[in-house]
């Protein structure tokens, strides 16, 4: 679930800056066309450590043991 989420997040994010990225390129800000491309180059780099990441079978730790009460 949380991967869903956040690969909306993300795809929203990258969508946005897309159309940020357009504006500012028509616009000549040739220093908010560098954030932009950071920022995007961040999104795909989280996404391929998310895809990455899920692909990892998490290891069974089982549960702690408890020790015995001390009979005092």
């Amino acid at each position: 679930m949380a991967n869903l989420v956040y690969k909306r997040v993300s795809t929203d994010q990258q969508s946005t800056a897309r159309q940020n990225l357009v504006l500012a390129e028509a616009e000549g800000w040739l220093g908010e066309v560098e954030g932009i491309d950071l920022t995007l180059t961040f999104l795909r780099q989280k996404r391929n450590q998310t895809r990455r990441l899920a692909r990892v079978t998490p290891a069974h730790l089982g549960m702690p043991g408890m020790p015995a009460p001390s009979e005092t």
